[in-house]
């Protein structure tokens, strides 16, 4: 499956977390054994249609990941 946004079939699995004050993290399946703080996730949604799409910080995400 290719990415809406840019084209690339790069993709991570892993999960959603709740990180208090009403933020959410993105967990990587694949992240390394301790990790102090993962990307926050974002969102934008279109105010016509409702299109809306997540995202996180991708230099963030990937000081998380295993090498």
């Amino acid at each position: 499956m290719k990415c809406p946004m840019c084209s690339q079939e790069q993709w991570e699995e892993g999960t959603i977390t709740h990180a208090g004050r009403g933020d959410l993290d993105f967990r990587p399946k694949n992240s390394k054994f301790m990790v102090l703080s993962y990307p926050r996730l974002g969102g934008q949604v279109c105010k016509h249609c409702g299109y809306a799409f997540l995202s996180v910080d991708v230099e963030k995400l990937k000081s998380t990941l295993k090498e």
